[in-house]
C-alpha cells in the first residue's frame, strides 16, 4: 500500500505557476483524481467570495457575479447538505441578493401543497398556513377510504418533521418580513405530494380558482369528497 500511495504522489506535480496540477502519467487514475482535485481547488481559490457569518454579510457582496446574472431568468441554488440550518441562512442570504434584481418567484424541492401554502402566507400573513405543511408533519384532510400513510425516509419514526416545519417557516416569514416591492415574492413546489391529506383540502378551491385568499375561505377542506363541476356548481363524484 505504501508503494502505491508513493507512486501515486510521483504521477502529479503541481505546476505552481498556474496554480494546478499536472498529470505526468494519464493511464493512473489515482493520479487523475489528485490532478482532478488539485485543479478544481485552484479554480475555487481564484473565484470564491469568502463569507463568514452568513447571517450577518450584506447581499451585495455577492455583487461580482451580477455578470452571470445578466439575461438569466432561472438561478438554480445547491445545498451541502439535508437536515442543517445554514441552508435556509445560505437560501436567505441568496434570495434577498437576487430579489432586487427582480427574482420574484421561488421553486422547492417540496410537495405542491407545501408551495401553495407557504404561499398562501407570502399574500396573507396567515401564519395558520405554516402549521398545516404535509411534508412536514400536518395529517389533515385525510380519508378514510385508503390508506395514505407516509412510506420511505418520510416514514421513519426519526424524521424531523417540526424542525424541517419550523425551519421552512422562519425563512418564510424573514423573506414575507425584509423584502417588499410592487410585486410580492410567489412560492411553489415542484414535487408530488408525500401527504396528500392537504391536497384533497386545496383541490375544490384551486379548480374554482381565484386568488390565494379566496382558496383560504373557510370552507377550506370542509368535505374532501367534493368538487367543482362545470359553471363552478359544487358536484360530488359519481352525483
Amino acid at each position: 500500500m505504501q508503494g502505491l500511495h508513493a507512486h501515486a504522489r510521483r504521477s502529479v506535480e503541481v505546476d505552481h505557476a498556474h496554480g494546478a496540477a499536472r498529470l505526468l502519467n494519464p493511464m493512473d487514475l489515482l493520479g487523475r483524481r489528485r490532478w482532478q482535485i488539485a485543479a478544481l481547488r485552484a479554480w475555487a481559490k481564484g473565484r470564491a467570495i469568502h463569507l463568514d457569518g452568513l447571517d450577518r454579510i450584506d447581499p451585495e457582496r455577492l455583487a461580482p457575479i451580477d455578470g452571470l446574472l445578466r439575461g438569466k431568468r432561472l438561478v438554480y441554488l445547491g445545498e451541502g447538505d439535508h437536515f442543517v440550518h445554514e441552508v435556509f441562512t445560505f437560501r436567505l442570504l441568496i434570495l434577498r441578493f437576487l430579489v432586487p434584481r427582480h427574482f420574484r418567484w421561488i421553486a422547492e424541492e417540496l410537495g405542491t401543497c407545501d408551495g401553495l401554502r407557504i404561499d398562501r402566507y407570502l399574500e396573507t400573513g396567515d401564519e395558520g398556513w405554516l402549521k398545516k405543511l404535509p411534508s412536514f408533519g400536518y395529517r389533515g384532510g385525510c380519508r378514510a377510504d385508503r390508506d395514505d400513510s407516509l412510506t420511505g425516509l418520510l416514514g421513519s419514526e426519526t424524521y424531523p418533521f417540526e424542525a424541517m416545519r419550523a425551519a421552512h417557516a422562519e425563512l418564510a416569514k424573514l423573506l414575507r418580513g425584509s423584502l417588499s416591492g410592487p410585486k410580492r415574492l410567489r412560492w411553489f413546489g415542484l414535487d408530488g405530494d408525500n401527504a396528500p391529506g392537504g391536497a384533497y383540502e386545496d383541490l375544490p378551491h384551486l379548480l374554482a380558482g381565484g386568488s390565494a385568499t379566496a382558496r383560504a375561505g373557510p370552507g377550506l377542506g370542509a368535505d374532501p369528497g367534493r368538487v367543482i363541476g362545470a359553471g363552478g356548481r359544487e358536484a360530488r363524484p359519481g352525483g
